[in-house]
């Protein structure tokens, strides 16, 4: 019973921290001109706005309580403007992660017309199902709006646990999109090989190519030099694209790099968080890749950066999935970006009979996704062990 009044007594003011336990005063009075008027600690706060004496006792009471609240920092959070939801999962985010805070400024921005003005009470299944047509109608695909969505309903979540009240989301979870189910065809990884090694122009309508109409520019023979070296890194080590942004070939900071004479890629820079190598860890280069990319370094003399762009700097993300897209574009290969490479590869590991374990260190995805999402189990490797064995059962 004593620890019980002590864990009551801790909800109350603190007044081993000094503060004053004393309740405030709350009363109303008649103003001069019959409106009725609500003073605290014998100090004018503000009208009630009603000449009615009963209605004004109502409000008193009400003020009572949300001005306790108020004090106590109780809130309810269903009342929040939901842009002030949103800066506030901006401010919280770590700002060491420079790339996340960048990721929630673009993810948030279209749904900025969505938001303004409106409460998370406002955010009901009517404004959700209107958010989506228009985001439809303005070009984004439904995967990038599921994801604005997903990421306002983790930042909702965020304030109501930071304000210590029960989560605020007026609105059902939007159906998942369908899973990234498209893998590269062994034709179309040939295909884009060599559109990016040489200077021939691919005509989708026919399937023929043609000798370029005149000689490529600077850009386009970088860009498809970038496209080719996403492929031939992407099938094989099945990296997430982002980290080929800016990856050198010696150790800059903030970005992976390759070591040639190690026989390694490292895909987040020396000094990394464990967590962060977790997801991405250094890969080492199988011995063909390792002579293909030998003679990348050779031929880039005087390059900082694996992946750069036209004038020589660091590609980005961003850089990158531009030329990817329109590549695939003037190739007529649909929906394939550069995740579908890392797709792609643990699609044909698996195939080839590779070991959830090794994968998993190879693509930097935990066993337990690919189980999940790839259905991978090693049963199969397994099995072979016991060929022998088995064999032997008929002899």
């Amino acid at each position: 019973m004593h620890d019980a009044s002590v864990v009551r007594a801790a909800s109350m003011p603190q007044v081993a921290d000094g503060a004053d336990y004393r309740p405030a005063k709350y009363e109303i009075r008649e103003r001069p001109h019959g409106m009725w008027a609500i003073f605290r600690n014998h100090c004018y706060v503000r009208s009630t706005r009603t000449r009615d004496e009963a209605l004004a006792r109502d409000i008193l009471d009400l003020f009572k309580k949300q001005d306790e609240a108020k004090n106590r920092r109780i809130v309810d959070a269903r009342f929040t403007l939901a842009s002030e939801v949103v800066e506030y999962r901006k401010r919280t985010c770590p700002k060491s992660n420079v790339r996340s805070v960048a990721v929630l400024e673009s993810t948030f921005k279209p749904l900025d017309s969505y938001l303004a003005g409106r409460r998370l009470i406002d955010l009901d299944g009517d404004w959700l199902l209107a958010t989506e047509e228009g985001m439809l109608q303005a070009g984004y695909e439904y995967g990038y709006y599921y994801n604005c969505i997903v990421k306002l309903i983790t930042a909702i979540n965020a304030y109501c646990k930071a304000k210590l009240c029960a989560s605020a989301v007026a609105f059902p979870r939007p159906e998942a999109p369908e899973g990234r189910d498209r893998v590269l065809t062994r034709e179309e990884r040939d295909r884009i090989l060599r559109w990016a090694d040489g200077d021939e122009d691919y005509d989708p309508a026919t399937g023929s190519w043609r000798p370029a109409s005149k000689p490529l520019t600077k850009a386009e023979a970088n860009r498809r030099l970038m496209v080719g070296r996403a492929v031939r890194l992407g099938l094989p080590l099945g990296s997430r694209p982002g980290r080929y942004a800016g990856m050198a070939w010696k150790p800059f900071l903030g970005t992976g790099h390759i070591d040639v004479a190690g026989a390694t890629m490292y895909r987040w820079p020396l000094g990394a968080s464990k967590k962060k190598r977790k997801h991405a860890p250094p890969v080492a280069l199988p011995p063909k890749l390792l002579a293909v990319i030998a003679e990348w370094e050779r031929a880039d003399v005087g390059h900082d950066y694996v992946f750069r762009n036209s004038k020589g700097g660091p590609l980005s993300q961003k850089g990158l999935e531009d030329y990817f897209a329109a590549a695939m574009r003037e190739l007529g290969i649909e929906k394939v970006t550069g995740h579908t490479l890392r797709h792609t590869c643990i699609t044909w590991l698996i195939e080839k009979g590779l070991s959830a374990s090794v994968i998993s260190a190879v693509v930097g995805i935990s066993i337990f996704m690919l189980k999940r999402r790839y259905d991978h189990s090693d049963e199969r490797v397994v099995q072979v062990i016991g060929h022998g064995v088995m064999d032997q059962m008929l002899h």
